[in-house]
């Protein structure tokens, strides 16, 4: 009460002393002991932000960010300092007190991952698409959101194993889910299981997908119909073949399997040639003459 920095300074030296000595109710009361702490030096001197946001962040450990107090004052105090990225997060967790409903939560969960995200925060991001998969299972209703945002962000890092789990996991109760069947046609094709990564990339293309998505398994597949060409120019026959096989798994392509067919017939595998041809003719009609 006496607002000298030495009284101000004992009085939170005395609040980090009894909480620490607690008992069971020590985390608890640590988080409350560093909220004022906190609060009392904006108090004496509101120039030393830096240390109170300091308090505040161990405020928030301890109490596992469930400090209601300390999760605003820090809000707060971050838009104060120009902090805006963070403060956005905060606000934004301020809400999860106010949710009632799974679904509400997962939608939250999503939110907060999509803004680390967009700041290139991966890990947390991906923590928070995580908490969003879990709420939404418990929710027991379905929504693919969480799982295509939890997946496509682990492809993304290179977390491919788990990238395939998610897709799995969604895909158990959305079995007609497009994004999650592209998604994990490009983990498995990056894992060089191309033989799966092509039945995936044909379920995703006969649920439906958007524009870009197309192109982006066109690419995939024009890049082993090149990869086949360039081993025909050396002479490796069963290679090219290979290389066209993976280009017509993957979204029947055209054009592979004209050259599979032509290699074939110089190998004098007929019946082969008839069946591509024939699937040929009944895909593209270019191909008749």
């Amino acid at each position: 009460q006496s607002r000298d920095k030495q009284s101000m300074r004992a009085y939170s030296d005395e609040i980090t002393r009894v909480t620490s000595n607690s008992g069971d109710n020590m985390e608890e009361l640590m988080a409350e002991g560093f909220y004022r702490k906190a609060i009392y030096t904006l108090k004496f001197d509101n120039s030393e932000q830096e240390e109170a946001l300091v308090y505040l962040k161990r405020s928030l450990d301890f109490s596992k960010n469930s400090h209601p107090g300390a999760m605003e004052e820090k809000a707060r105090l971050e838009v104060n300092m120009k902090k805006i990225p963070e403060a956005i997060i905060d606000y934004t967790s301020l809400t999860i007190s106010k949710l009632t409903t799974n679904q509400e939560k997962a939608d939250y969960f999503r939110l907060l991952g999509d803004i680390y995200k967009n700041q290139g925060d991966n890990e947390r991001a991906l923590s928070n698409y995580g908490e969003a998969v879990k709420k939404q299972n418990l929710y027991g209703k379905l929504n693919s959101l969480p799982f295509i945002s939890k997946a496509a962000l682990e492809f993304e890092m290179s977390k491919l194993t788990e990238c395939i789990q998610t897709c799995d996991s969604g895909l158990k109760q959305l079995s007609e889910t497009a994004d999650l069947y592209f998604i994990k046609g490009r983990a498995l094709n990056k894992m060089n299981r191309q033989s799966e990564a092509g039945t995936n990339f044909r379920k995703a293309l006969k649920i439906g997908l958007k524009a870009e998505q197309k192109e982006i398994i066109g690419q995939i597949s024009n890049g082993y119909l090149q990869q086949g060409k360039e081993q025909l120019k050396l002479k490796k026959k069963p290679e090219a073949i290979e290389c066209f096989d993976r280009a017509v798994n993957i979204d029947s392509n055209r054009q592979a399997l004209f050259e599979r067919a032509q290699v074939k017939f110089g190998l004098s595998k007929l019946e082969d040639v008839i069946t591509d041809i024939d699937a040929l003719l009944h895909l593209d009609d270019k191909f008749k003459g």
